[in-house]
């Protein structure tokens, strides 16, 4: 998957994933989107995106399709509770499935610091899909602080997706 504020460009590559090959798919054409979280869920693929702003937080989106070639079904911002408009001040980058957990995921992004991006952070929140569905909470409950705001070597990362894990 290739792209450019303009839209996402998907297609096959050769057996040796050297080159291009097969069929290609614009999707999102002209709706301004990046940082692309894709992953599988009983049988459909979700994409979760954000815009295009800069170092300024904004709102999510997501979109499933039945093939990761489309067509895509914008389906509105996943995120629910205080700071859902500004993706609880963070950018999408991985979506890790919980093992023997069906349709629990954690949704992990960046939360970057624009006059050190060295001291940028990482957010992880427990995220639920259903169906077509995909939601994740910044709410009481749905999220610990802990999660929110931590940097790599001087957390346990383990213990933090436990407790992330727990929560699902």
């Amino acid at each position: 998957m290739s792209s450019s504020p303009a839209g996402r460009c998907k297609g096959g590559l050769t057996d040796d994933y050297l080159e291009p090959a097969g069929v290609f798919e614009r999707a999102f054409v002209n709706r301004s989107r990046e940082a692309p979280a894709v992953f599988r869920h009983e049988g459909k693929y979700f994409i979760i995106t954000s815009g295009c702003t800069g170092w300024d937080p904004n709102a999510a989106e997501y979109a499933v399709a039945m093939s990761i070639m489309g067509p895509w079904k914008v389906m509105g911002n996943p995120c629910r509770g205080p700071l859902a408009g500004r993706t609880f001040n963070a950018q999408s980058s991985f979506v890790l499935p919980v093992a023997g957990k069906p349709g629990a995921f954690i949704f992990m992004a960046d939360r970057w610091n624009r006059d050190d991006l060295g001291d940028s952070r990482y957010v992880w929140l427990p995220m639920r899909v259903g169906g077509r569905r995909c939601r994740l909470s910044g709410r009481k409950g749905g999220n610990c602080p802990r999660w929110a705001g931590f940097k790599i070597g001087r957390v346990n990362v383990v213990a933090i997706l436990e407790q992330c894990v727990a929560k699902l």
